[in-house]
């Protein structure tokens, strides 16, 4: 029995131009509603997406206590 693999198909283009950017996977994760307020509040503050802030919190570029910190500064933004 002979078992597909999904991701050889995404990695190799078929034909054409062979893709210029590095590609970029999702990740999700589960979140406390205080944490995400924080991660919302923080983003703009911060200079950054939402997104980009939580990849830069699992890389450890960026400390919770600096969200906290940034979140707190950016809860009279709205």
């Amino acid at each position: 029995m002979q078992i597909h693999d999904a991701s050889a198909d995404m990695t190799t283009p078929r034909r054409g131009r062979p893709p210029t950017g590095a590609r970029k996977a999702v990740l999700q994760v589960t979140l406390d509603e205080k944490t995400l307020d924080e991660i919302r509040d923080a983003a703009p503050v911060l200079g950054l997406s939402q997104a980009a802030l939580g990849g830069a919190l699992i890389k450890g570029e960026v400390s919770l206590a600096d969200v906290q910190r940034a979140a707190k500064k950016g809860k009279g933004r709205k």
